[in-house]
């Protein structure tokens, strides 16, 4: 957890701050930050800060494409004829698996936001319908138009929109603010 004052990183069970001195009275108060791989990317509660949701998005998202790499090369090891495999239907599975760990950051950075996971939904089901528009070639269409731009101001928002100050319904300011 961290300290509501100075932020350094505290004990769970910590009383009081080992670096201000500044006394722990509710530790409701304080945010527990994330310690595993697990907490970072596959956890569905707890509030996340811009920075974070951030930096986690970039990893997810060179992830997803090391993977699409990693594939393609593992299929020209294997001799595959691309030309009978369908390449897109590989971007499709990628997409859809990755799809997964992005939800879990769209929640958390809504619920630094004090806001449900409707918006984190929506963004997901936009997302996959504009791979499936991809898919029939039919980008051009006026859906894809109002679905592009829905994906992008659900993005926006998420990245630029300051969190609650202090603590919400979700936990702890993990900024530390009051």
């Amino acid at each position: 957890m961290l300290c509501p004052k100075c932020g350094a990183q505290l004990a769970n069970n910590a009383k009081y701050c080992y670096s201000c001195g500044d006394v722990i009275s509710n530790p409701q108060d304080t945010y527990v930050a994330d310690t595993t791989v697990r907490d970072m990317f596959l956890k569905s509660s707890g509030r996340l800060n811009r920075l974070r949701y951030f930096k986690r998005s970039v990893v997810v998202g060179i992830f997803k494409v090391l993977m699409m790499l990693i594939l393609l090369i593992m299929l020209k090891l294997f001799n595959v004829d691309l030309d009978d495999l369908d390449l897109f239907h590989i971007v499709i599975v990628v997409y859809i698996v990755f799809t997964v760990f992005f939800y879990f950051l769209y929640v958390r950075r809504l619920q630094d936001l004090n806001k449900n996971n409707t918006l984190a939904i929506i963004r997901t089901v936009s997302g996959l319908v504009l791979l499936f528009l991809t898919a029939t070639q039919d980008e051009t269409t006026v859906l894809s138009l109002i679905v592009s731009l829905i994906t992008l101001y659900i993005d926006l928002y998420l990245l630029f929109a300051d969190g609650t100050h202090g603590r919400n319904d979700y936990g702890a300011d993990p900024l530390g603010r009051v």
